[in-house]
């Protein structure tokens, strides 16, 4: 399954060309299981499709907390500080593994 296809939603064509527009319409459309690394980094640093983007992250996470995108070592670790509280509360579940896996 694909984020647009999840979500029921297809954001339809970039609405201006640069890369990390077109990258995140373009991720809409490729299947969870064929997600790296780096593709998690890009949608959660943009703060999109968070729950469907955030179990993967933290599996990646549990594994290796360093594990990097393309840009350093922790690249992943980083994007995933930067969701903003709201989110944790209402994913209360998702929150005791981050935090098991900040406190490693």
């Amino acid at each position: 399954m694909t984020l647009t296809q999840l979500e029921r939603n297809d954001w339809g064509p970039p609405p201006y060309d640069s890369f990390l527009v077109t990258e995140c319409h373009r991720l809409r459309h490729v299947p969870l299981r064929d997600f790296t690394v780096e593709n998690l980094r890009i949608l959660i640093g943009q703060h999109i499709s968070l729950e469907y983007t955030v179990p993967l992250a933290l599996e990646h996470l549990a594994r290796d907390p360093m594990v990097s995108g393309d840009m350093y070592p922790g690249d992943l670790l980083k994007a995933v500080q930067g969701i903003d509280d709201d989110f944790w509360a209402q994913n209360p579940s998702l929150k005791s593994v981050w935090q098991k896996i900040r406190s490693d």
